[in-house]
Formats: structure tokens, C-alpha cells, sequence
């Protein structure tokens, strides 16, 4: 049963199996030939007639060369019975599962006959789930920053607001980038609380990063900062002294969220 167990490992669950197939077919012909002259496996005749695949032989394990196509909605019979045509899985064999011309193992199981052999129509519809899925997985859905009191989307001159914004990409990291307008007339402290980010989108840990800011007077002199980023959500800014801003820029941050 050596085969058997070579021919399942090299087709079941394997989206790149028809590249491994093209690799190991002469490998797997001769363990099947091997099985064959062991008695093992066992050649049956095929023929179709309509949507009924007749299988003619002796033997519960069978090697046989189509003759037509296996098309959804086809019956087989073996040796006068009726079977139900399965595939590795276990579910109903699909369109495709064998062309003319195909050498095709199958296994009769009670009332089943279970098929060693998958179709590239439900291999490829199963790669392209796996494409979507992973697309779906690295896209990134940008939310706007929660900001406290006294605090906006910093605007260009043409009115058009900066980005100001969270996500999380498919390997749970979050991203932020804001740029902020001060609306707070009063001077900012040692430590002022801009915004607080969701259950979810928050560090595992506590750090800190630098920002800038520009401030009233001096005509809008720049100035270097830090902020941290709290297990809570919270964000706050520590100012070097107390200053009137009127710009604050988070450059972009990245950490591991919870």
C-alpha cells in the first residue's frame, strides 16, 4: 500500500500539486507498475457510454486509461454495480477529475469508489480562494484617529485636510501617521493628551518616539518632541517646555497591536 500512501501525500491538499506531479510521475509510474506486477493494483477497462463510466476487472484497487471525460452529473459502475464517485476529500467527484487518455487509480470502498485524483478546475478555483484570501489579509482599512478635545486634521492652504488616521495590516501590526492642528489657545503642558486609539489597535507595550511641532512666536519655529504610546490607547505629547503650539506631526509609527 506503499503507493497509495505516496500517491495521496503527493495530490491531497497540495496547491502546487500538478508542478509536483509533472516532477515525481515517472517516480510514482514505477511504484504503480511495481504494484501492479505485486498484485496490488489491479488494470481495469473503461468505457463510457452517455453519463455512465463502465469500470470492468478484478480487485478492489484499480489502474485504468480513461477513455472519455469525467463531466459533474457522470455515474460510474463497476462490474455491473453502481458506486458513488468520490474524490480524496470525500465529496463528490467534480468536472475535470479525469480527461481521456489519463491513467486514473481508483479504490472501491463498500459503495464508493474514491478516486485518486483531483481536478484542475478545483485546483485552480482553490489557488485563487488562496490569492484572494491572502489579498484580503494584507489590505488595510484606514480609520480616522480618535483626537481628543482641541484637536484636528491639520489643513493645507487649499482646505484639504492631512492624514490623520490607524489600521492594522493581515500580520496585526498598526500603522498611524496624523498631523494635527491645535485649536487649543492656551499653552500646551509637560504632558497633553492628543488621542486614544481602540481595543484592538493598542501596544502591547508602552514606548515612546519623537515628534515635531511648530508653536506661536519665532514665526512658527520648529520643534522636537516626544510622545508615548500607552497598553490603554492613550497618546500623549511631552513638550520640551510649555508652548503655544499650533502643528503637531506624528511621523509614521508601527508596533504590534492588541
Amino acid at each position: 500500500m506503499n503507493i497509495l500512501r505516496n500517491f495521496v501525500a503527493l495530490i491531497k491538499g497540495m496547491p502546487d500539486w500538478h508542478e509536483k506531479y509533472n516532477q515525481d510521475m515517472s517516480y510514482l509510474y514505477d511504484e504503480v507498475n511495481g504494484a501492479k506486477s505485486d498484485g496490488i493494483i489491479n488494470t481495469y477497462t473503461h468505457s463510457k457510454t452517455g453519463t455512465s463510466h463502465t469500470l470492468t476487472g478484478a480487485g478492489a484497487i484499480m489502474r485504468f486509461t480513461a477513455r472519455a471525460p469525467w463531466i459533474a452529473g457522470d455515474a460510474v459502475t463497476v462490474n455491473g454495480t453502481r458506486l458513488n464517485p468520490l474524490n480524496l476529500e470525500g465529496t463528490p467527484l467534480p468536472a475535470g477529475a479525469f480527461v481521456a487518455g489519463m491513467q486514473v487509480v481508483a479504490i472501491q470502498d463498500g459503495q464508493n469508489l474514491q478516486f485518486l485524483t483531483q481536478s484542475y478546475t478545483d485546483q485552480f478555483a482553490s489557488i485563487n480562494s488562496q490569492m484572494e484570501n491572502k489579498a484580503n489579509k494584507d489590505s488595510m482599512k484606514c480609520h480616522d484617529l480618535p483626537l481628543a478635545e482641541g484637536f484636528v486634521p491639520f489643513e493645507s492652504a487649499g482646505g484639504v485636510p492631512w492624514n490623520c488616521s490607524y489600521a492594522k495590516d493581515g500580520l496585526g501590526i498598526v500603522h498611524v501617521c496624523a498631523r494635527l492642528k491645535v485649536l487649543l489657545t492656551t499653552e500646551i503642558s509637560y504632558k497633553t493628551h492628543l488621542a486614544t486609539l481602540p481595543t484592538g489597535y493598542r501596544p502591547q507595550v508602552p514606548f515612546s518616539t519623537v515628534c515635531g511641532m511648530r508653536y506661536s512666536g519665532d514665526e512658527g519655529r520648529p520643534l522636537c518632541s516626544h510622545i508615548d504610546f500607552y497598553v490603554n490607547g492613550d497618546i500623549y505629547i511631552f513638550p520640551s517646555f510649555n508652548v503655544t503650539a499650533s502643528q503637531i506631526t506624528i511621523p509614521p509609527v508601527s508596533f504590534f497591536g492588541s
